[in-house]
């Protein structure tokens, strides 16, 4: 079994009305790839319950920071988005996941849609910032207040 990793929240930022942003930073610097994800453990009356959360971050960036759009009914959305703040400690399994971007010279093509951008902009901005290559992005969203990182993906 993977080892535990303590993450402290450095900050919460409010991406829209239904999804935050939490960046996190482990007491010594962790390798992953982009695309990735944490295994969070969430608190509650049956113990710990795992959910994973993709990294918006970069592998190039000082911090891992996940997103979390807030789901009905969905317990450990909910739990992040209202209980989780900067200067909190939460628990993860080490970085995983096979959605990472080839090892080719080529351009990149992206398809998301809702909160399916945020493994997207992790490999987004690790390829624009990281390699030669260039990337053309495709995002769904219902309306313009559900787009996660617009200020983001105009600057990009």
């Amino acid at each position: 079994m993977s080892t535990l990793v303590q993450f402290r929240v450095v900050s919460v930022t409010a991406e829209t009305n239904e999804t935050k942003s939490f960046r996190l930073r482990a007491p010594e610097p962790i390798a992953y790839k982009p695309g990735q994800f944490l295994t969070i453990g969430i608190p509650s009356d049956r113990g710990t319950v795992a959910r994973c959360y993709s990294m918006s971050s970069a592998p190039h960036e000082d911090d891992i920071t996940i997103t979390v759009k807030r789901t009905p009914q969905g317990y450990a959305s909910n739990w992040m988005c209202d209980n989780v703040a900067a200067g909190d400690t939460i628990t993860a399994l080490p970085p995983s996941g096979q959605f990472v971007p080839s090892a080719q010279d080529t351009d990149v093509l992206l398809f998301a849609a809702g909160s399916g951008i945020t493994p997207v902009i992790s490999i987004a901005k690790y390829v624009l910032t990281q390699t030669d290559r260039k990337v053309a992005l495709f995002y769904a969203n219902r309306d313009p207040a559900a787009v996660i990182f617009a200020e983001q993906l105009r600057a990009m």
